[in-house]
């Protein structure tokens, strides 16, 4: 019997951020109060962790929006 299974998705995108921020920026555009992304580890409440290796980007990553 020969099973048949799709294909993985292609990553066009990917970035462990284990060395920092390399080339990515962050930005607004303007239409609201500016949001503080932050490079690390998840520590609280939101992703509970990194997809790979250890950092994320991340908005409060170190407390709760309550």
């Amino acid at each position: 019997m020969v099973e048949a299974y799709p294909a993985p998705p292609e990553v066009i995108l990917g970035d462990d951020f284990e060395s920092g921020i390399g080339d990515w920026t962050t930005g607004s555009d303007g239409a609201g109060d500016d949001t503080a992304w932050e490079l690390g580890p998840p520590l609280a409440v939101g992703p509970v962790a990194a997809n790979s290796g250890d950092n994320c980007f991340g908005t409060n990553l170190d407390d709760d929006y309550g």
